[in-house]
């Protein structure tokens, strides 16, 4: 479509939400948490953002009139909810969560 009809499909509300959904094992394993962490991790998420029966953590957003906006803000706010897990519960191994090399933002 012409750059306009793309421009007003990107801002219909409706367009603009977007749900990021995590597996709890993976999130664990790719971010190096402690089983301690993890449960920090999700008691900080909350019921509201964990769902127990998929074995998810499923954050939403629709703050920004842009998806991409909003999907860059989730993994954002997915980095901060790791990094305060590794400092409530650091691993006895001493292993350090790097941002830069976290496979949740490869394609952000």
């Amino acid at each position: 479509p012409p750059a306009h009809a793309q421009a007003s499909l990107d801002d219909a509300p409706q367009n603009r939400a977007v749900e990021l959904r995590v597996a709890v094992s993976d999130l664990r394993r790719e971010a190096g948490l402690s089983v301690d962490g993890m449960r920090h991790l999700l008691d900080v998420c909350g019921r509201d953002r964990v769902d127990a029966a998929a074995g998810e953590v499923v954050l939403w957003a629709d703050r920004y009139p842009r998806r991409e906006e909003n999907r860059r803000l989730l993994l954002e706010q997915l980095h901060l909810l790791i990094e305060e897990a590794h400092r409530h519960a650091p691993r006895p191994d001493g292993y350090v969560f790097d941002r830069a090399a976290s496979p949740f933002l490869a394609a952000a």
